[in-house]
């Protein structure tokens, strides 16, 4: 089974709802990935991201970033 590596910005979303949480920290959404970069804007977002890392504790390594291009930087180290 192939994995990947994904990136997401949450500097354009509006709201990740209840759902969508659960669904990324019990590990379903992200069986096939080796790793996630999120890209926040900072203030509110980076404390909400914080928080969700700390206590979900998700099965892959995920950073968080200000930038999309070291979040693509840090993604094509986790690459095998």
């Amino acid at each position: 089974m192939l994995g990947f590596c994904n990136g997401l910005d949450l500097r354009i979303a509006k709201v990740i709802t209840q759902e969508a949480r659960h669904q990324f920290s019990s590990g379903k959404s992200v069986e096939r990935a080796l790793a996630m970069a999120l890209v926040v804007s900072g203030g509110f977002s980076t404390g909400i991201v914080s928080l969700f890392l700390k206590y979900a504790k998700p099965p892959i390594p995920i950073q968080m970033f200000f930038s999309k291009e070291k979040a693509i930087d840090w993604l094509k180290t986790k690459k095998k």
